[in-house]
């Protein structure tokens, strides 16, 4: 008999623990149980399925049944964990919709448990037609909609990364949006207010209406929407859309684990104790959207809430319950997207962020070609670059417009992670084809006018 693995979440982070539990040890008995109908779908692709790009929502399952039975990993949807218990290293179990309680032990309890949408206490906000943007169903929801209501109007409220998709997605296909973002610039998590403004000049010229530093008050209609109250002033609307983020679901952990705004986990995925000086929990481990890890440049608690680094959290969690010893070196939350034809990117820390972390950020901002200047088809690419002004190395990144955002990212992301200095970027031996690339990135040059300010400052 195997090892037993219980694995709570079927997301992006508890199938690639089961697919590298199973990859690792062939006897082990694997089990995800998961409170929705569908196993491990890529949230990141819903709003494509919404524009039409991607045709169906179930061609976003990366697991499929089928993938999961040939690795003889069991699983059950539509099922709610009722109670963890550790001293006799089972949990509880039921039906969704009601039905007999069961038992299962485990010898190792991987929490992938994800996070939900939240929802801000607006007057109104439970109307028909208000649309959240976590699931399936909730994207599903809104292409239904926009199906039968093909010339409404609607209100995005968050101006995020998914609350942009979702404005990109709608206007894509003739519909009149609106983006109500509170805070004074778009893309807060992502982007400096500087290069937050190149994104606004973008957007407007797509004909998306921003009220920035604004807050709906209100969403009114008798049953469904049919406006929305912004700093006084109401706003005609079909529909609302919700994007102001995700709050990772933890309520089931409260009693045994570390919590800041997920749980706390170590190096080795290992859960910490919520006493005895964060002692790890043995064999319980935690990844993806519910697992605070520590920030790269700062040593930081943070809950990055992206794909990318849920898939990596998973495989080491999945890998250590039946007996590795792999280790998570943390995030810089490398992030990319596309709104519209414009491509954005960012990595490590902004200078807001640097500068609450007590880091004093030397910066350089240059505006580079995305191929040789002679050869048609190139854009142009308004490249950020920020050191520390102490020991000159990297700590971010942001890209606004061009092509091949997601591999510069990528590049200066392994530039954070072996803390380079600017001078270790500059002097990268970059590639060169007049379709492709330019003679030098612009990040290199920018790194090199950091060099300068960084002498001129000493």
């Amino acid at each position: 008999m195997g090892k037993r693995v219980v694995i709570i979440g079927a997301g992006a982070a508890g199938c690639t623990a089961a697919a590298y539990a199973r990859k690792y040890d062939r006897k082990a008995e694997i089990t995800i149980i998961d409170k929705e109908p569908y196993i491990g779908y890529s949230r990141c692709g819903l709003p494509f399925v919404l524009e039409g790009i991607i045709d169906d929502f179930q061609d976003l399952i990366v697991y499929t049944p089928q993938f999961l039975k040939m690795n003889k990993i069991e699983y059950k949807v539509n099922t709610e964990v009722l109670k963890i218990d550790l001293n006799s290293k089972t949990i509880s179990i039921a039906p969704s919709e009601g039905g007999n309680e069961e038992v299962l032990g485990f010898d190792a309890l991987i929490l992938a448990t994800g996070a939900r949408s939240f929802k801000p206490p607006i007057e109104g906000i439970d109307k028909e037609n208000v649309f959240q943007t976590r699931t399936i169903d909730d994207w599903h929801k809104i292409k239904e909609f926009v199906k039968k209501r093909k010339k409404s109007q609607g209100v995005i409220i968050g101006g995020g990364l998914v609350g942009l998709e979702a404005a990109s997605a709608l206007s894509n296909k003739d519909i009149k949006v609106t983006v109500v973002e509170m805070l004074s610039q778009i893309l807060p998590q992502m982007l400096d207010p500087d290069m937050a403004k190149e994104v606004e000049t973008h957007l407007k010229k797509e004909e998306i209406s921003l009220l920035i530093n604004k807050k709906v008050e209100a969403i009114n209609g008798e049953k469904q929407v049919e406006s929305v109250s912004v700093n006084g002033e109401e706003i005609t609307t079909d529909f609302a859309i919700l994007a102001v983020g995700v709050k990772p679901n933890v309520e089931i952990t409260k009693s045994f684990a570390k919590i800041g705004e997920g749980i706390r986990v170590d190096e080795k995925m290992n859960i910490l104790k919520s006493k005895d000086n964060d002692m790890p929990i043995p064999n319980m481990y935690a990844c993806g959207d519910c697992a605070e890890v520590k920030h790269q440049i700062t040593g930081e608690w943070v809950t990055p809430f992206l794909g990318s680094s849920a898939v990596r959290q998973g495989k080491i969690a999945g890998i250590n319950a039946i007996g590795g010893s792999k280790t998570f070196p943390g995030v810089l939350i490398s992030t990319v997207t596309k709104i519209f034809d414009l491509e954005i990117g960012a990595v490590g820390l902004t200078e807001t962020m640097a500068k609450k972390a007590g880091i004093n950020p030397v910066k350089q901002k240059i505006v580079g070609e995305t191929r040789a200047h002679y050869y048609p088809g190139g854009t142009k690419t308004k490249v950020k670059l920020l050191a520390d002004q102490k020991n000159s190395k990297i700590i971010g990144a942001q890209i606004v417009g061009g092509e091949g955002v997601a591999q510069t990212i990528n590049t200066i992301a392994t530039a954070l992670q072996k803390n380079a200095t600017a001078s270790d970027l500059e002097n990268i031996d970059t590639c060169y084809s007049p379709p492709l690339s330019d003679y030098i990135p612009p990040w290199s040059n920018a790194s090199e006018l950091i060099i300068k300010r960084l002498r001129r400052s000493k």
